[in-house]
């Protein structure tokens, strides 16, 4: 897996982590979808820290890589 497939796989899911986040953000009278909200909004932010680190330093990933999953 190269760069380009690795951003782009963490651009879909931040891309769906937002939507839930909005979703859920649209219920506020709920206190476990306020909860759920701020779950959402947290992993998207862990996920776009990692996206930017990516583009910034690269990342070299080999099979071999795979055979510790």
């Amino acid at each position: 897996m190269n760069q380009l497939q690795i951003v782009t796989e963490l651009q879909g899911m931040l891309a769906h982590l937002k939507h839930y986040q909005r979703i859920n953000e649209m219920a506020t009278d709920d206190k476990l979808a306020d909860g759920a909200a701020y779950a959402y909004g947290h992993a998207a932010r862990r996920v776009d820290r990692l996206l930017v680190k990516v583009l910034a330093e690269g990342v070299e990933i080999d099979d071999s890589d795979y055979n510790t999953l």
